[in-house]
């Protein structure tokens, strides 16, 4: 039984250890278009307010090229993997008017969006 067991033990640890390795292997690639593909995804951050407060607006609806987030309690929201370009950003809230704008993303973008109330 204590065979057994060791036999488990050694097992688990070499097929994790063989994930591992395989997950790293595909997090260090390198070449160019490695490089080049990295340096086309950007992060964009942002935060969503209303229009007359300032205040944050937690749980609104922003979507950027089919992609959905919502904000958190303070009204804040990040976006990862775009590629660098233009886009429509659109957000939506219950008792808001729907904000859509244009907007160049390239690397450390902050947006924010100003909502009018209805």
């Amino acid at each position: 039984m204590k065979t057994l067991k060791t036999i488990v033990v050694i097992t688990v640890l070499l097929v994790s250890n063989y994930f591992l390795v395989q997950a790293e292997g595909e997090n260090n690639t390198s070449g160019k278009g490695a490089s080049e593909a990295k340096a086309m995804m950007t992060v964009i951050d942002g935060k969503v307010v209303d229009d007359v407060t300032g205040e944050g607006l937690a749980g609104v609806s922003v979507e950027i090229n089919g992609e959905i987030v919502y904000t958190d309690f303070e009204g804040n929201f990040s976006l990862r993997s775009l590629k660098t370009d233009v886009y429509a950003v659109k957000a939506t809230y219950i008792s808001y008017k729907n904000t859509v704008l244009e907007t160049g993303i390239d690397s450390n973008n902050l947006l924010k969006i100003k909502m009018k109330s209805l």
